[in-house]
């Protein structure tokens, strides 16, 4: 397959199984990640591709438009940074959210 060892069992979405609030980005994780044949890092990729106009990250992935742009040329280094970035610009908008509703982030 590629360099990374993926379990044949491990067939599940990027997308984390909790139900999402109406309006809220789906959770990627690259530890539920599958990559398509051919690929060593999947692609955070969720075919939901907006631009949001408040933090300029796309609804979908959660990437820049520039991380989005590079993704096929870029080597897996930057694609396993691109994916760090995804999980804390999720953490970050996740735990915000948490603090104002007044909920524990655990």
């Amino acid at each position: 397959m590629g360099s990374l060892d993926w379990p044949q069992n491990q067939r599940m979405s990027k997308i984390a199984p909790e139900p999402k609030a109406a309006g809220q980005r789906p959770f990627l994780a690259l530890a539920t990640a599958r990559p398509k044949p051919g690929q060593t890092v999947p692609s955070p990729c969720v075919n939901v591709c907006r631009i949001a106009p408040d933090d300029g990250l796309c609804e979908g992935c959660w990437r820049t438009v520039d991380e989005i742009r590079a993704w096929r040329t870029s080597d897996d280094a930057f694609k396993f940074e691109v994916w760090q970035r995804v999980e804390q610009r999720q953490e970050r908008k996740y735990c915000s959210v948490r603090v104002e509703a007044g909920l524990s982030a655990g």
